[in-house]
């Protein structure tokens, strides 16, 4: 079993794309007195905070400053990559971004809700 996230990533041209991805789960036993739960290796992270996005905003073309997940906890976000494909992106998904070179991508709240995110910042490969 896995789990599944879209990765914002740029190729050695510094153009942004999407690509599918996933994160190996595997039965585990996490502690004492918890049976065992498909989980993934642990990986560290350098520090985390919570976004909200209002509706109708949008950024200009941006690069992800560091490699940043991003955990939709409600509404909704439209992607844009240099390579011109347009993903939407909402509650329950996960987003790597780690197009930290070239023209990055943009970001918008198409939406009439506000977007909330969880993201967490994790070192550079």
């Amino acid at each position: 079993m896995s789990l599944k996230y879209t990765s914002i990533y740029s190729d050695t041209n510094g153009v942004s794309h999407f690509r599918e991805a996933q994160i190996e789960l595997i039965e585990t036993i996490l502690g004492p007195n918890i049976p065992p739960l498909r989980a993934s290796a642990q990986s560290p992270a350098d520090a985390y905070y919570f976004l909200t996005f209002p509706p109708g905003m949008a950024t200009e073309w941006h690069p992800a400053p560091k490699r940043l997940f991003h955990f939709f906890l409600a509404g909704k976000c439209e992607v844009t990559v240099s390579d011109g494909s347009v993903r939407t992106f909402s509650q329950g998904e996960i987003v790597l971004a780690e197009d930290t070179t070239g023209k990055g991508h943009i970001t918008k709240n198409p939406g009439s809700v506000e977007t909330w995110m969880a993201v967490v910042a994790i070192p550079t490969d």
